[in-house]
């Protein structure tokens, strides 16, 4: 891996003040006179703070003319005052539960938006920042003008811009990294737990060492780095915990990992082989390898997801192994791992350049192994473009014993 020093770690004000811009437009083409943002990865995406709001109301309020507040603890007012010098006002509680959602809207109610068109964005909320309770106090409050407006902010992250594909190509060489590492420590006896540890360790070493800042909140979650190694049979179970099952000869080894810098994960999941493996899980490898090369392929401006989805069936059926198939052949990635579009049957999003989605479908079959690929896909003008460079033939994912 090329040494990455010197190079983009975070998104720019600059970005940040860009994509508010850009808000505003589907702010007024909704018709709303004010929109709530409560999500705590939207408002990370929008302002740049990347926080966990806890049981505690953290929101930003955005006007059609441009207008700003806040609302949030005392406990958060440096914090957001060195972040948001642009905001126009800040509501403080105390904190929770003086700082409740009914305290949140009356506040409103206070500063005149009582009956008005209100849009509000609520997902991800944990603990008792309950998003069903919110809106429910909010429709009490604030009148029948309070509607949903996650699809407002789901819509403008869609397409990436430059400086989150930076973040991309950045975060896809970390992750590779890490899954080389993790099939380097194999040996027998050694457990899915102290690989899992080991590549962890190894990759926090380098980004320690080659990026001033490491944001460790990733979406929803706090860490930079997710997944999972798992032996023999856990592979069969898609998303089966890390334990301590022991490293055998012949073994069916599943290592997926994703790294995120800034929030933004790269994807790079390699199933392989310790030892002489069986036959039938080599011509298993060999349908998942096919299947995943011509689910990549079909990925390219114009394409809708769910025709991508309808390749995968395809080639899996040439196989006989369309029941095998266990999940949707990938998902949207951005500042979350996972969101919008799904590659799917139910998806018919079209794919446009500067999308970057994942294309991981799996075959699994229970009880005795599970094997998937995953990388980190971007769409470009003429096609794609594979982020993660990890080798994905079976001969490289072999390990002698």
């Amino acid at each position: 891996m090329a040494s990455i020093k010197n190079t983009p770690y975070k998104l720019s004000p600059a970005f940040h003040a860009d994509r508010r811009q850009r808000l505003l437009v589907g702010l007024n083409a909704a018709g709303l006179d004010l929109l709530m943002v409560f999500n705590p990865t939207n408002v990370a995406y929008l302002t740049g703070l990347f926080h966990i709001s806890t049981e505690r109301p953290i929101g930003i309020g955005f006007l059609p003319d441009g207008r700003t507040f806040a609302v949030m603890p005392a406990l958060e007012m440096e914090t957001m005052a060195s972040r948001m010098p642009w905001l126009n006002d800040v509501d403080t509680y105390f904190d929770y539960p003086e700082g409740n959602w009914d305290w949140v809207a009356r506040r409103l109610v206070e500063r005149g938006f009582g009956g008005k068109k209100i849009g509000v964005d609520m997902a991800n909320l944990v603990m008792s920042a309950d998003p069903i309770e919110a809106y429910d106090v909010f429709r009490l409050r604030l009148g029948k003008g309070v509607c949903n407006a996650h699809q407002v902010i789901t819509e403008l992250r869609l397409v990436k811009h430059p400086e989150e594909i930076a973040l991309f190509r950045i975060a896809s060489q970390y992750t590779d990294y890490l899954v080389s590492t993790a099939f380097s420590s194999l040996r027998v006896g050694i457990t899915e737990y102290e690989v899992h540890e080991q590549a962890q360790a190894a990759v926090m070493r380098r980004m320690l060492d080659e990026l001033p800042e490491i944001i460790d909140t990733n979406g929803y979650v706090r860490s930079a780095i997710s997944g999972r190694t798992l032996f023999g049979n856990s592979s069969s179970l898609p998303h089966g915990p890390t334990g301590t099952k022991h490293l055998k000869q012949g073994s069916v080894v599943m290592i997926t990992y994703g790294v995120a810098v800034c929030s933004y994960s790269g994807e790079t999941e390699r199933t392989g082989f310790f030892g002489q493996c069986q036959s039938i899980d080599k011509t298993r490898f060999q349908a998942m390898l096919e299947v995943q090369s011509a689910a990549i392929e079909a990925i390219k401006p114009g394409v809708r997801c769910c025709d991508v989805w309808d390749t995968v069936v395809r080639v899996a059926k040439k196989h006989s192994m369309e029941n095998a198939l266990r999940h949707h052949a990938g998902h949207g990635k951005g500042i979350e791992i996972h969101e919008p579009p799904f590659v799917d049957v139910a998806d018919q999003t079209v794919l446009v350049p500067n999308m970057v989605v994942s294309c991981e479908p799996g075959l699994y079959f229970p009880g005795e192994a599970g094997f998937r690929l995953s990388d980190t896909i971007l769409v470009t003008d003429i096609g794609n473009e594979r982020l993660s460079q990890y080798p994905r033939d079976m001969e490289s994912l072999s390990i002698d014993v």
